[in-house]
């Protein structure tokens, strides 16, 4: 009867129905990479040798000299992940000389406290191989030696220590992962002045209990060498499944998955393909994207502080970012959102100054819930060990109360915020009144007024953000202006209210309520860039900070723009004003220049680049392929070596 068992067992691995992985399989020969080591002796503790083993040159021993100490207690442990297996089984070989019944050496397993699953004492002068079930919800497999005060031995020899699982056809390596209640990705790019901060980072994960029966956390890391040096000092970019360190220690012990070499985290296809791979491999009914790293807003600035986050800045790649006001952020997303078949459900930005209406209304496009900084945030950001723990007590936590722990949880950030993502459309529309308002109210001579509400309004480390409910408000409460204004203004401060589900600030910024906007002191330094943003084409607020006096039309059907230039660009002009057939752009050149013109659509997504080439002086004539729909607004940028200009363009139906 057992005999047949086993054959029904080894036929059900066989054909897949019951598949096998192997976890670990170490020959000892780069230890202790991949192991955490700790000895109560200075003198005695696991190390590798090449005096006796069993295969590849290497083993592991108790010690480095000829016999172990007294009163030794060392071991040797690392993480693992069994989600989604069935069982699981850990071998190895071991040569041992101890005193019998004093000396011991044993394997344990951790499952919230730790088990012990096996041990010898005793000589056994052969290699031997042992045998021990691990069970699934083990975190970490632990190696340990103990002696007692007296009488000592040669020690133990460990060799080629394989871990192996199986699965009914799937989950953690078969054909079908495991569906959990959550996956949490976070796209950490510490190629950068952040190093140490990214490694402390993890660390917290881990310390809030990483992944578990409930959630699948995974990170994606790069870092960069001249800042931190801990953890084997590696220069490349990998993807760790997160386990639970209960120690806190600040060793990476998670589960590394994969090496990539050194890859641009500034690439939004980097970012797609990060996604795209924690979705299919990690499978959950709710995903939380977190972008970690450098942040501005919508655009790049240059004043960045070595301690402030700015998204996605990569400096092994020349300082390469995800930027959102040219759509890479957009097409990321959406890309993200195509694979997943739905909206993820929560994008936060763990970095600085990205709590603005302008990245808000991109991101709703793509996601339910945003979690973001109004200012800067310090270089630690996020207390990830905080909401990790609500999501223990809590493993079936909805999307809203998700991002509001991350926010209840933070320490020692100046702004935090969560938001409804579902009612940022409502905040935009009320925002393009209250914009149109405010160009009324100027040109009617309550400029100064109106500049006044904008200075009292609070301030972020970019000066020319400012936070949106205080500006509205400071402008509700200026009962000098018309009414018109006032009632629009109102209406934001309450879509801002409705959206925001919770914020934490320090007392510094008590008043703000979540939502910045870009607001020049002056219209002479508004950045053109602006225009390429959704929130350009769909509110007047882009108008209203470039000075204008009244409510400017949409360009009309007969679009046509021309310039003359006589540095480099002789002539330039755009048309879109043929019924039936093609858009197209015309320019002349006066000198050899490299030359790039791009396509945006209203959503800030790239649609097409039409030339990215070094030209000759001349005149040129671009034609946009049919792409475009008919009544669609759209965007272009011109750029040669020595300027760059932009505009909007409306194709005829």
């Amino acid at each position: 009867m057992l005999k047949r068992l086993a054959v029904v067992l080894g036929i059900l691995i066989a054909t897949g129905l019951m598949a096998q992985t192997t976890i670990i399989s170490d020959n000892m020969t780069n230890f202790p990479t991949g192991w955490t080591t700790y000895s109560s002796s200075s003198s005695h503790k696991w190390t590798k040798v090449s005096s006796l083993y069993n295969s590849a040159s290497y083993s592991v021993k108790n010690t480095s000299y000829a016999t172990y100490g007294n009163n030794v207690d060392e071991y040797f442990y690392r993480s693992i992940n069994l989600s989604g297996y069935t069982s699981a089984t850990l071998t190895f070989y071991y040569w041992m000389d101890t005193e019998a019944n004093y000396d011991f050496f044993e394997v344990w397993y951790y499952t919230g406290s730790w088990n012990r699953a096996w041990y010898k004492s005793g000589r056994y002068r052969y290699w031997q191989q042992a045998s021990v079930s691990i069970p699934t919800n083990a975190t970490y497999i632990l190696f340990r030696f103990r002696s007692d005060g007296s009488v000592t031995d040669t020690g133990v020899y460990v060799d080629d220590i394989v871990l192996t699982a199986t699965s009914n056809g799937g989950g953690g390596g078969g054909d079908t992962p495991t569906t959990k209640e959550w996956t949490i990705m976070v796209y950490l790019n510490a190629d950068n002045d952040l190093e140490t901060y990214g490694i402390r980072d993890i660390n917290e994960m881990e310390y809030g209990g990483g992944s578990n029966q409930y959630r699948n956390v995974v990170v994606q890391i790069d870092r960069i060498s001249g800042y931190d040096t801990s953890n084997g000092n590696w220069t490349t970019c990998r993807r760790y499944y997160i386990t639970s360190d209960p120690n806190n220690s600040s060793t990476i012990v998670s589960t590394l998955i994969q090496d990539l070499g050194e890859v641009n985290m500034g690439d939004p296809n980097t970012l797609v393909n990060f996604a795209k791979w924690a979705i299919q491999n990690y499978p959950a009914k709710k995903y939380f994207l977190i972008l970690w790293d450098h942040g501005d807003g919508w655009y790049k600035s240059e004043e960045d502080s070595p301690l402030f986050k700015g998204v996605s800045v990569d400096q092994s790649s020349s300082n390469a970012q995800i930027n959102v006001y040219n759509g890479e952020l957009a097409n990321a997303l959406s890309a993200i959102k195509s694979y997943l078949g739905r909206n993820i459900d929560i994008v936060g930005f763990d970095a600085c100054l990205m709590g603005m209406i302008e990245v808000m209304d991109v991101v709703r496009n793509y996601a339910n819930y945003f979690v973001g900084s109004e200012e800067t945030e310090a270089a630690d950001g996020w207390y990830y060990t905080g909401f990790l723990s609500t999501m223990n007590s809590n493993p079936t936590i909805s999307p809203a109360d998700l991002a509001k722990a991350v926010v209840n949880s933070a320490v020692g950030l100046s702004t935090l915020a969560s938001v409804d993502l579902s009612k940022i459309g409502t905040l935009i529309s009320n925002l393009n009144t209250f914009a149109q308002e405010l160009i009324n109210a100027r040109n009617a001579g309550y400029g100064s007024t109106i500049s006044n509400a904008r200075n009292n309004a609070k301030a972020f480390y970019i000066s020319d953000h400012r936070d949106l409910y205080m500006f509205a408000n400071n402008i509700y409460n200026s009962t000098s202006l018309p009414s018109s204004l006032r009632n629009a203004a109102y209406n934001v401060m309450s879509a801002i209210t409705n959206a925001v589900m919770n914020y934490k600030n320090s007392s510094s910024y008590s008043s703000c309520r979540g939502v910045a906007i870009y607001y020049p002191a002056s219209s002479s330094s508004y950045n053109s860039n602006y225009n390429y943003l959704p929130i350009a084409s769909s509110t007047k607020w882009d108008d209203f900070i470039k000075g204008a006096t009244s409510v400017s039309p949409e360009p009309d059907n007969d679009n046509m723009v021309a310039e003359e230039r006589v540095d480099g660009i002789t002539f330039f002009e755009v048309v879109s004003n043929v019924v039936s057939g093609p858009v197209y752009f015309k320019y002349a050149l006066s000198k050899p220049t490299r030359v790039s013109l791009k396509v945006f659509n209203s959503l800030g997504q790239l649609v097409d680049v039409l030339v990215s080439d070094y030209q000759e002086p001349g005149e040129y004539k671009v034609k946009v392929d049919s792409r475009l729909e008919r009544g669609g607004v759209y965007y272009y940028q011109f750029s040669t070596d020595t300027e760059t200009r932009s505009g909007k363009f409306i194709v005829t139906k």
